[in-house]
């Protein structure tokens, strides 16, 4: 029971107040309490350590403030007493729907205040009055029961859509710091349910970063401003919320407004958002990087759908073709291509309507009559049509361009190899030479005895005249095989036999070998196909591997001097190797082949190191082994030639 300011000549008066079975209470003009009966204090809780100032409004339902604030309003400008029905929060938490009466009262001050008295009506929540059987209710008790159960209903459905939706609810009056605050409100900013519902409860949870933001929403909030921002708690457990906060004034209490609105937990909207964001950015900067690097390697990309026709090329494809985003891309690009390499094209695009994956090379003439070397690959996406391609085409023109400028220097250098092995060859050239000049010189000495002679033996002479041709057509044969050898001619890429190939080497060496007493024995299959290459560098490569095995025996082969080549066919290559019996290949085995490596005081140290370019622009391979006995076998693989 609260007694507030109340004069003595009242107490009579309060005795019969307290028996009224209504709830009574009477407040000033600032709607602070001075009298309170015992059935207020019995239904609402509210007893004198409760109520402090104007929080005894806070029992009154939000939706029902309005009601109680224009009643208080008339009685205070004498307007006479108001009837009303309002809900009111008895000491359960349970809201109950009372009948009211608003009029004036003029306070043993003089001031004009006014009173509240609430009479019984049918619970909101729940009625612990009901009678015991639902069988002696009146028609309009068990209406009244069907009404309870349904706000019942509704209630929990409120509950759970709160709860679900993480919004919870509010009244507040700013000006005054009295709010009230629904469950889910508590729970959202995790604050104690048995604390007062006070703004500083929220500002000790409100972001640092954010707090000049909330308490200039809530200074606008006191000033009459509807409120609808978003920023960010911090839990006593440490995680971070983001919170939308909206709040629209519903009335106006003496000039204070009193506002209704909602909290809600966005955090997990928010941070998805912030993930997609993200996400959102690492995409435009890797599209933006992905441009770049078309740029860089001039190399563009399509999505190419063959039942519609319909392509999508990106800004490099355009750039390659020198086609316009407005123009028709495929047809345009089609007029460009070199009447040569039509033919293959047409071959390509076949193949992507009949659903296979292709890749190929041709040539655009560009509309300023320059030449394009374009490469494009397209591969078959498994969509549910089966007819989008997804693409790349490259302009490899300065690649092209550095690789002829390449052949050309692979080209001279491998001449100077070439030179270089003429003095080594020197003496076998000279052997080769000198012996069918010398034949040529007796026969024909010979030939002149016979012819001077008193009897002139003709058909001796005859003969002696054949065989000088015959060592005269030797000797061209050398040189020829030499001129060809060693004479700078331009790359020609034909169909080579490398078994003829190697004879024609093994016979220029056949001095060389003779000379170091080591024995060439050449095992030729004579059913390997033709490869691809250029006649004289793949001459020079056996060259090049028969004078090293050479060297390798006569610097240490002991008493079994052999050198075996041997030539074979398999998976599409055809392999010449050359074994010897020599010293091995010693330490630095994985140098053999570096440009300038050499164990010889004498060489230059280019030979295998050439012969590794040549094989390997003909898109074979050259390696080196140890023998399980003794020497070292070298060999290459040259893929067969096509038509």
């Amino acid at each position: 029971m609260v007694h507030h300011r109340v004069g003595r000549s009242h107490i009579d008066y309060l005795g019969l107040i307290q028996t009224i079975p209504s709830l009574i209470v009477v407040a000033d003009r600032e709607d602070v309490i001075w009298f309170s009966n015992r059935e207020w204090d019995v239904f609402t809780g509210l007893d004198a350590s409760t109520i402090d100032g104007t929080s005894w409004i806070n029992a009154i339902h939000p939706l029902d403030i309005h009601k109680i604030g224009n009643a208080r309003a008339r009685a205070l400008a004498g307007d006479g007493g108001t009837d009303l029905a309002a809900r009111l929060q008895a000491r359960d938490g349970n809201f109950r729907n009372l009948h009211f009466h608003v009029a004036p009262f003029d306070l043993a001050s003089g001031d004009r205040g006014w009173y509240l008295m609430g009479m019984h009506g049918c619970p909101f929540k729940a009625a612990e009055t009901e009678l015991d059987s639902k069988s002696n209710m009146s028609a309009s008790e068990t209406k009244r029961h069907g009404e309870l159960a349904e706000l019942r209903r509704i209630t929990a459905q409120f509950r759970e859509g709160q709860r679900l939706s993480s919004t919870g609810s509010f009244t507040s009056d700013l000006q005054r710091d009295e709010n009230r605050w629904s469950e889910e409100f508590y729970r959202i900013f995790e604050i104690d349910a048995d604390a007062p519902p006070t703004v500083d409860r929220v500002r000790e949870r409100v972001h640092p970063d954010d707090l000049a933001l909330f308490e200039s929403e809530i200074e606008r909030g006191r000033t009459g401003h509807n409120g609808d921002f978003e920023f960010r708690v911090i839990t006593p457990k440490g995680g971070l919320r983001y919170i939308r906060g909206i709040a629209r004034m519903i009335y106006n209490l003496d000039g204070r407004p009193i506002f209704m609105g909602i909290v809600q937990d966005v955090t997990e909207s928010r941070l998805s958002e912030m993930t997609l964001r993200k996400r959102e950015c690492e995409l435009r900067q890797a599209n933006y990087h992905l441009t770049i690097a078309q740029e860089l390697s001039k190399t563009g990309i399509f999505v190419w759908n063959l039942s519609s026709d319909e392509s999508r090329w990106s800004d490099e494809m355009y750039r390659i073709f020198d086609a316009t985003p407005s123009s028709t891309p495929w047809a345009e690009a089609l007029e460009l291509v070199h009447p040569m390499d039509r033919p293959s094209v047409g071959s390509m695009i076949s193949r992507a309507r009949s659903g296979e994956d292709f890749q190929g090379e041709f040539r655009l003439i560009m509309r300023d009559g320059t030449t394009k070397n374009i490469k494009t690959v397209g591969r078959l996406l498994a969509d549910e049509a089966g007819k989008t391609f997804v693409g790349a085409v490259q302009d490899i023109t300065e690649a092209r361009q550095q690789e002829e400028a390449l052949n050309r220097v692979r080209a001279d250098l491998a001449h100077v190899a070439r030179v270089s092995a003429l003095g080594t060859l020197s003496a076998s050239i000279a052997h080769e030479v000198s012996q069918p000049l010398a034949g040529i010189l007796n026969n024909a000495n010979a030939c002149l005895r016979m012819l001077s002679a008193d009897s002139p033996d003709l058909e001796k002479a005859l003969e002696t005249v054949r065989r000088s041709l015959r060592d005269a057509t030797r000797a061209a044969e050398v040189v020829k095989r030499l001129r060809a050898l060693f004479m700078r001619e331009a790359l020609t890429v034909e169909a080579v036999d490398l078994n003829e190939a190697a004879r024609e080497v093994g016979a220029i060496l056949r001095s060389e070998f003779w000379r170091g007493l080591v024995l060439l024995d050449l095992r030729l299959d004579e059913t390997i196909p033709k490869v691809r290459g250029d006649r004289i560098q793949l001459q020079q490569v056996i060259l090049n591997l028969f004078l090293n095995a050479l060297e390798a025996v006569s610097s240490g082969g002991g008493d079994d001097r052999r050198v075996r080549a041997e030539t074979k066919f398999n998976g599409g290559c055809v392999t010449l190797s050359v074994s010897d019996t020599g010293i091995g290949l010693g330490p630095d085995t994985e140098k053999l082949f570096d440009a300038f490596h050499t164990t010889k005081d004498n060489r230059m140290g280019i030979g295998l190191s050439v012969s590794r370019a040549i094989v390997e622009s003909l898109d074979g391979k050259i390696g080196a082994k140890q023998n399980k006995e003794r020497g070292a076998t070298f060999y290459f693989s040259i893929p067969r030639y096509a038509n």
